[in-house]
């Protein structure tokens, strides 16, 4: 290793950790109190063999169709060592991005080149859209199995380069099932390993002679379908099935002209999130208003990147472009919502098809006189990193969190209720100041809101009945508590009687 391989790897781990750096201090928010301090806490889970043995929320926590053993594992571990305190867990979270930004650096470079590797493994590092995988502690699953994912397709391009080398390509195949394990998106790694060898290693020639050379590869290649055989028996044992369960999806019972609509606003918002990364929250779910209307700005985003795509072909030539723009398909199918999933948008998901936008900007980059190129990617890193760290900013707590989130999204429901409940759980802390008239205001505009939006989220119903009870306005409270229980009220008034004084 020279003296510029160091320089370029202490850069890359710089662009990593600086923007990010100020979540150390954060606290546990979102999925984070979850999984973390509920999942693995004593009345979670009572050892290591739970995270193998049961699905990934445990028994009764959540949707039982999910499977993370191994990255679930690293988190057991944690909470083991670090308890409840947050610290350890951001710094845990920085390591292994820095980790990650380092094998894009060296896997691109060694396909790509090393001006294109260093530049996509900064822009990588630096980009804003990996806050939450990178700030949130239960991220570190994006993390594990993207160190897995990219250390298989390196183990692989060393394979592949002379022939077939054993060693690396055994290395590669159990880096594949330790992506697997990890989650289960991994499981799209050898069509992933494909499109590198139809991108990179496969020589020049006509179509014809390099589809014929491509093929004669294909054995190889579908040996890595044995590595997902650990993952599935596993599953298979702690779930009792292997399919997801539709009951966990977003889309059950949906129409096929919903459906259509789901992929259209999973792609449209994937384009834009990582090509102007604002507005970021843990959760979208404005996106509604989208899935019940027209999703035209989706519809925009998702032409706009095809025309990208399609300019970069002229520009990049085929191969790189396929690899850039296949990278970023293929790592976000599992959640385009083509197969029904739980989520619309989540950033986490992110994180590695991220790298197939930055890599095409990485090679544009290159193109470019040596000046001009080095400076747009400072610019671009240094506006990411910027980005980057106010995100973090605001999530600092769950009130930042959900104010920067209304803020944001105003016609974001569950942001409007959680942001209601946030301030009604502040004022039963023991010893907590009695809320001011216009925490009372604000509280209450939050729950009517979310109410509004979403007539469903009967929890809307309960935070303003305890909000009149707090105004001294009972016959209100009670209306509304009614009107959010049924016939359930008369259990809940007498269980929860210091919630809603003056009822009883």
């Amino acid at each position: 290793m020279t003296r510029n391989d160091l320089a370029r790897g202490l850069l890359v781990v710089v662009a990593a950790v600086v923007p990010f750096a100020r979540g150390l201090t954060n606290a546990f928010v979102w999925d984070d109190r979850g999984v973390i301090v509920r999942r693995l806490g004593p009345a979670g889970c009572s050892g290591l063999g739970d995270v193998w043995r049961q699905p990934y929320w445990g028994q009764g926590f959540g949707p039982r169709d999910t499977y993370r053993p191994l990255s679930l594992s690293l988190l057991y571990l944690e909470r083991q060592a670090f308890g409840e305190d947050p610290a350890p867990y951001r710094v845990i979270s920085l390591v292994l991005h820095a980790a990650v930004s380092l094998l894009v650096l060296a896997v691109l470079g060694r396909l790509a080149g090393a001006r294109v590797g260093l530049a996509s493994a900064l822009l990588f590092a630096a980009h804003p859209v990996h806050v939450e995988a990178v700030a949130m502690g239960y991220g570190q699953l994006e993390l594990v199995a993207a160190l897995f994912v990219l250390a298989a397709v390196g183990l692989y391009a060393r394979a592949r380069c002379d022939g077939v080398r054993p060693w690396p390509f055994a290395l590669a195949v159990a880096c594949a099932a330790a992506a697997a394990c990890s989650k289960e998106s991994a499981l799209l790694l050898p069509a992933l390993l494909m499109l590198v060898r139809a991108a990179w290693l496969v020589g020049d020639g006509d179509s014809t002679a390099r589809a014929r050379q491509f093929a004669r590869g294909l054995g190889w290649d579908l040996l890595f379908l044995l590595a997902a055989v650990p993952y599935l028996v596993l599953r298979y044992r702690a779930l009792g099935g292997l399919a997801p369960d539709p009951e966990a999806t977003v889309t059950l019972g949906y129409t096929p002209a919903l459906r259509v609509k789901a992929v259209v606003i999973s792609v449209g918002h994937a384009v834009r999130l990582c090509l102007l990364p604002t507005g970021q929250g843990l959760y979208y779910g404005h996106l509604r208003d989208a899935l019940f209307g027209r999703p035209y700005a989706e519809l925009v985003w998702v032409a706009a990147g095809a025309l990208v795509v399609v300019w970069l072909v002229g520009e990049l030539g085929r191969r790189v472009t396929l690899f850039g723009a296949g990278w970023f398909l293929l790592t976000l199918f599992p959640v385009m919502n083509v197969i029904p999933t739980g989520v619309l948008v989540a950033e986490r998901t992110l994180y590695l098809p991220s790298l197939g936008v930055c890599f095409l900007a990485a090679a544009w980059l290159d193109r470019l006189p040596r000046g001009p190129a080095r400076g747009a990617l400072a610019g671009l890193v240094l506006a990411g990193a910027a980005a980057g760290a106010a995100v973090v900013g605001n999530w600092r707590d769950e009130e930042t969190l959900w104010r920067t989130t209304v803020a944001a999204h105003p016609r974001s429901p569950l942001a409007q209720l959680a942001l209601g409940q946030v301030l009604v759980d502040r004022w039963q802390r023991s010893g907590a100041a009695p809320p001011s008239p216009a925490e009372l205001d604000e509280a209450a505009a939050a729950f009517e809101a979310a109410y509004r939006l979403n007539s469903g989220l009967t929890e809307a119903l309960v935070g303003e009945g305890v909000v009149a009870a707090r105004r001294g306005d009972p016959a209100r409270a009670e209306r509304l508590l009614r009107q959010a229980f049924g016939a359930e009220f008369e259990t809940y008034a007498r269980k929860v009687p210091a919630l809603i004084p003056g009822i009883y």
